[in-house]
């Protein structure tokens, strides 16, 4: 069962970061899909670090194109990408080195703030991108 099922109001109008974000869920779902399997851990940390690598990715596509659309949170974007990166780097790290078990609260945890990133803080520049472009026909 996935864990986070795409849907057009996840949208953010945008191809490129539209495909990003449905394939960081596809991911997420792969994670939850092998710890409800019961893989080992080499799989379980395997799917973390390429959903880690390919969300650096995504974060790094993202904040160009907010750059390039000059929306004034985009500082403030930026910081939520990076205090992401931070907590899932500890996550992997505990993981890596205490040889600790992967945990359904992580696997929560991502599950929670891509879905909550996307719906809440991703729309928030899609609006803003809205208004701007109907403020300029206007």
């Amino acid at each position: 069962m996935a864990l986070i099922d795409w849907n057009d109001d996840m949208s953010v109008n945008d191809d490129v970061l539209d495909r990003q974000h449905q394939e960081l869920i596809a991911m997420i779902n792969d994670l939850g899909e092998a710890m409800e399997q019961g893989k080992g851990k080499e799989i379980l940390s395997e799917i973390f670090t390429r959903l880690m690598n390919y969300s650096l990715r995504h974060f790094r596509s993202e904040e160009k194109y907010i750059e390039r659309l000059r929306y004034p949170e985009a500082n403030y974007h930026k910081q939520v990408h990076a205090n992401f990166i931070t907590k899932v780097t500890e996550f992997k790290k505990k993981l890596d080195d205490e040889n600790e078990v992967f945990s359904v609260n992580v696997l929560c945890f991502m599950r929670d703030w891509l879905y909550n990133h996307i719906m809440m803080t991703d729309r928030q520049y899609v609006r803003f991108f809205k208004n701007r472009v109907e403020g300029d026909v206007s």
